[in-house]
């Protein structure tokens, strides 16, 4: 079995709350890998049929990127979530175009 193909995503730092207090996403082998892991750690907290709508954008520092999650719920509640995404953003050139040009979910 080849080690390198195996994938352990894990939830590190804070709560999301802010760039400060950041979810740091770790062990994504790529870049839609990490972005399902955004997704799977907002639904852990928000039940799918919960979410109305969820709107994604990049935020970029010399050495860090960070993505901001914007979360609406049925019931119009706007959840802001943070992920530092520094560990798998880079590896966004061996995606697609068509996956990386905006991530927006509607329910």
């Amino acid at each position: 079995m080849n080690q390198s193909n195996i994938e352990v995503i894990s939830f590190q730092g804070g709560d999301g709350s802010s760039v400060c207090d950041a979810v740091k996403i770790t062990g994504a082998l790529n870049f839609a890998s990490g972005i399902e892991a955004e997704f799977e750690f907002i639904q852990s907290f928000i039940k799918n049929s919960n979410i109305q709508a969820i709107e994604g954008s990049v935020i970029s520092f010399e050495s860090s990127t960070f993505h901001h999650v914007k979360v609406v719920t049925t019931n119009n509640e706007i959840r802001n979530i943070f992920f530092d995404a520094s560990e798998f953003q880079k590896k966004i050139e061996n995606e697609s175009i068509e996956f990386v040009k905006e991530f927006s979910v509607v329910n």
